[in-house]
């Protein structure tokens, strides 16, 4: 056996191949012998860094300079957020320029990495890892609350017997349809989740493997992600739908056999919070729209004109703010149109009202008939004919997606503070009104019954204007029952508010209170009603002596009322003043 087999190599120089290598060039990579490290330092000294090979593995390897390749960055300039070199700290291009030692933000990186892999470890893992067992466990009961709700109908179904097997199968498919709609949102809930459980561990990985490493240049490319895994996604709201029984009575019908109540999906923001600091994450994030929420209002006593302009629409105008302050406005005679507000005059103490001229952005030919129309966080229109069972979205003037709904025929819409869809509609025959919201053109709530079997909307194809709330309540005025039907997010009946008079629409502002438009009669003169969102009226809108023939109205982002007339007139009203104004 050759004794020398046993022995451990030594390590060769990678210049000469037979020298021993008792340097390394952290530069380069490689390693040197004596005889060989003076003329690699000659090609370029400042450009290598020789070290003893027993070194190799605790010295900091700097990033060569993008702009000088022959030079290693030892400093980093606070302006421009780079690495340099001597040489770029000696050019204009860095003059007067702020710079730091490198080794002395690779030590800072690599706390930073430390303290957020023992924040990834201990908090946000452990949270997540509780988080799938939570959801795992929910779709187990969900699955078992799904089969109560079908044995009740079974009961239900022998006490009927066998003719009325037909109707039966209805409610049991309907119910089918949601429990498969629920656990689908469920398990992509847990697939997602589980998603970002496996993309923590594997960021604890890769941030164990930056602490353990030397090159700097990975450091500084380094990139926390711990706020944004902070904020916990949204989590998953499950109204179990409830079969709600009826009496047998002579007539028969689906509504004889009983109801199903309690439909929903929804995402609920802040659900899952970290067990140690709940609201760490919450804090100084807030947007435009959270901070006008925040600011204290109340009805001014003397309602203040802003501007009056005056479009080519006449007939049944519907309006609708966008969030970049433009207008749609849509009637009955086939036009859609959107306006740019001129600059707003104050026409309040002028005895002559001026009327401006809107500039028109677009305009939309989209047939005769009434309309329903909403506008998308992204500024698409969506729209439907009243009566019809379509809804389009449209796209750069385009129709972009249709919502087709079947037997039901549109009566109002509107969009959710998540861009959702809530269409409030109509059987052919006006027998049945029913809410239902839509998410990514799938039902995802439908709102028709309380929680005693009872109907929450009048029959009829009068208009029911829908809207939602700062809170997440559905607001529904009802011109046909004289009345405004008011739902918390789940679809639970809160309250009803009652007038002698019939609605006409309906807005909500940002102090969540509800402002609603009457049908204007000679008679009339309380003609806008402002109650708080608990249901208790505040006061009237005293303007019904400078606005005749109210058909529309919306409120925008800073509280302005836009009332629409048959006339073609539309008037931006502000009637909320700040607190100590």
């Amino acid at each position: 056996m050759d004794p020398y087999a046993c022995c451990q190599d030594i390590e060769r120089c990678q210049i000469c191949d037979d020298g021993i290598a008792e340097l390394f060039c952290v530069s380069c990579n490689i390693k040197l012998c004596r005889r060989c490290t003076g003329g690699h330092l000659a090609e370029d000294p400042e450009k290598h860094n020789v070290v003893k090979n027993i070194d190799k593995y605790t010295t900091l390897i700097f990033p060569v300079c993008v702009t000088h390749s022959l030079r290693q960055c030892k400093n980093y300039c606070q302006q421009c957020d780079l690495a340099v070199c001597s040489y770029c700290i000696s050019s204009k291009s860095h003059e007067r320029h702020k710079f730091l030692k490198v080794e002395d933000i690779f030590y800072s990186k690599k706390e930073i990495i430390e303290n957020d892999s023992y924040e990834l470890e201990q908090e946000i893992l452990s949270s997540y890892e509780e988080i799938v067992k939570q959801v795992e466990f929910n779709g187990k009961k969900l699955k078992e609350t799904f089969e109560g709700v079908l044995s009740n109908i079974e009961k239900q179904r022998k006490i009927w017997h066998q003719e009325i097997n037909l109707i039966v199968n209805t409610l049991k498919d309907d119910v089918c349809c949601m429990r498969n709609a629920q656990m689908k949102a469920q398990n992509d809930h847990l697939n997602s989740l589980q998603k970002i459980l496996a993309d923590v561990r594997q960021l604890i990985q890769r941030q164990k493997d930056l602490l353990e490493s030397l090159e700097i240049s990975k450091s500084l490319s380094y990139e926390s992600m711990n706020s944004t895994l902070r904020k916990f996604p949204p989590k998953l709201e499950i109204s179990v739908p409830r079969f709600i029984p009826k009496a047998i009575e002579n007539e028969l019908n689906s509504e004889m056999i009983g109801v199903i109540s309690g439909f929903c999906i929804s995402n609920q923001e802040g659900g899952y919070q970290l067990e140690s600091w709940s609201n760490v994450a919450s804090r100084g994030n807030r947007t435009e729209e959270e901070n006008r929420e925040n600011i204290s209002k109340e009805v001014s006593d003397e309602p203040q004109f802003i501007t009056i302009f005056k479009t080519e629409i006449t007939g049944n105008l519907n309006i609708k703010c966008t969030n970049d302050r433009n207008l749609w406005v849509s009637s009955d005679k086939g036009l859609l149109q959107l306006f740019k507000l001129d600059t707003p005059v104050d026409i309040s103490r002028q005895k002559v009202v001026a009327i401006n001229s809107p500039v028109i952005l677009r305009k939309i030919e989209a047939g005769n008939g009434r309309k329903s129309i909403a506008v998308t966080k992204l500024g698409n229109l969506v729209y439907g004919k009243r009566l019809s069972n379509k809804i389009c979205i449209l796209k750069e003037d385009k129709t972009d997606k249709q919502i087709n709904l079947n037997r039901w025929r549109l009566l109002s819409l509107c969009i959710t503070a998540n861009d959702g869809l809530f269409v409030c509609m109509t059987d052919a025959k006006g027998d049945s009104c029913r809410l239902v919201r839509f998410d990514v053109f799938e039902e995802r709530q439908i709102i028709q019954y309380d929680s005693e079997g009872k109907r929450l909307f009048t029959p009829g194809t009068g208009g029911k204007y829908v809207t939602e709330n700062l809170n997440g309540d559905v607001c529904v005025a009802d011109y046909d029952g004289r009345v405004v039907v008011v739902t918390d997010k789940r679809g639970m009946f809160r309250f009803r508010y009652k007038s002698d008079d019939r609605p006409k629409g309906i807005a909500t502002d940002s102090q969540a209170q509800i402002i609603v438009l009457y049908l204007y009669t000679p008679s009339s003169k309380e003609v806008i009603h402002i109650i708080d969102k608990n249901g208790q009226f505040l006061r009237n809108l005293n303007i019904f002596h400078h606005c005749i023939g109210r058909v529309g109205l919306d409120i925008d982002i800073e509280d302005n009322l836009y009332l629409a007339e048959a006339d073609g007139t539309v008037k931006k009203i502000r009637y909320m003043k700040q607190l100590n104004e």
